[in-house]
């Protein structure tokens, strides 16, 4: 199962610092609709941007029926460690989320590292059964099924995609010549 998961890094991280909370709150976007990688982004793609469809993460946060993701201080596979939850709903800009750091030494020292750098974050799903599309050398996701989890990640390859700290309370791939 672990072939199948599949990242994407998608942002940026802030802290903003609000008079009456305890600075645990989470929020931003993972992936942004009109924001692809720099050519060769996705090791599984070459040679190609990757990006996402408006609608894309639907079936995803529908499936999970209201209960949170993990938010990672890294990736699984860098022995990343829960840190917060999440939870993901599409908007007109893209793949938002909202969530809070646990009140824990771990989310502790994620959100000390933000300011030294540790400003990205990283868009875990898996990819077995998501729909794709290629398009002017790109790979567009129209459906994914599953999201795992959002990771904290230094170096973002979609440059608008956002989180911020707040102290208030196998592909399916159709040819697109268009």
């Amino acid at each position: 199962m672990t072939d199948d998961l599949r990242t994407v890094t998608a942002g940026s991280v802030a802290i903003r610092a609000d008079a009456d909370s305890d600075g645990r709150n989470v929020y931003g976007y993972a992936v942004r609709w009109d924001e692809q990688t720099e050519e060769g982004g996705a090791a599984e793609t070459p040679g190609l941007r990757e990006g996402f469809a408006r609608g894309a993460f639907a079936a995803a946060i529908q499936e999970r029926g209201g209960r949170p993701w993990p938010l990672l201080d890294s990736h699984r596979s860098r022995g990343g460690r829960v840190v917060g939850s999440v939870q993901f709903s599409e908007d007109d800009i893209g793949l938002r989320y909202e969530g809070r750091l646990l009140d824990t030494e771990a989310a502790r020292e994620y959100a000390a590292t933000i300011p030294a750098g540790n400003d990205g974050v990283s868009l875990e799903f898996l990819y077995r059964g998501a729909q794709s599309k290629r398009s002017r050398g790109a790979i567009i996701h129209t459906a994914i099924n599953r999201i795992a989890a959002l990771a904290g990640e230094y170096i973002p390859a979609y440059r608008g995609a956002t989180v911020a700290l707040r102290q208030d309370g196998g592909l399916d791939m159709a040819e697109d010549t268009s």
